[in-house]
């Protein structure tokens, strides 16, 4: 049988590791799933969230078929696999997000722009859209 000698040190980090893995992860998983709602359960109004994405020119960046737009700037959210949640977009509408070698420009954060219910709304409707084929709606603008 092969014996490990094992420091102190090393039953410290153990002891660590263990109470993290015990406390943390089950509330990283219930993080998850809080913030992974049904569409039902969004508190904004996705007719209201397509008005929004029209009027603030989202379209002008984002291709979102629902829309009828054809955005190049930033990602196709007609291309999100898995759709998108709503706890995300919120986050993204409201924080913005810095750029990355896929999207060499950052998305500017709007919630200085935009009201609580505005981004509750247009992330509603995005989390509903986005990433499904649909044909588009007929609040679409030309």
């Amino acid at each position: 049988m092969l014996k490990l000698k094992v420091g102190r040190r090393v039953g410290v980090g153990i002891a660590v590791l263990a109470f993290a893995v015990a406390f943390a992860v089950p509330a990283a998983f219930g993080h998850r799933a809080a913030t992974q709602k049904t569409a039902a359960s969004n508190p904004g109004d996705t007719t209201a969230g397509n008005t929004v994405f029209q009027t603030y020119f989202c379209y002008a960046c984002h291709t979102l078929r629902d829309a009828g737009s054809v955005g190049e700037v930033g990602p196709n959210l007609d291309r999100v696999k898995p759709r998108v949640s709503y706890a995300i977009v919120v986050a993204s509408v409201t924080n913005g997000l810095p750029e990355t070698p896929v999207y060499p420009t950052n998305m500017v954060a709007w919630n200085n722009v935009l009201t609580k219910a505005q981004i509750q709304d247009v992330a509603a409707y995005v989390a509903s859209v986005a990433g499904k084929k649909v044909t588009p709606s007929a609040t679409t603008t030309s």
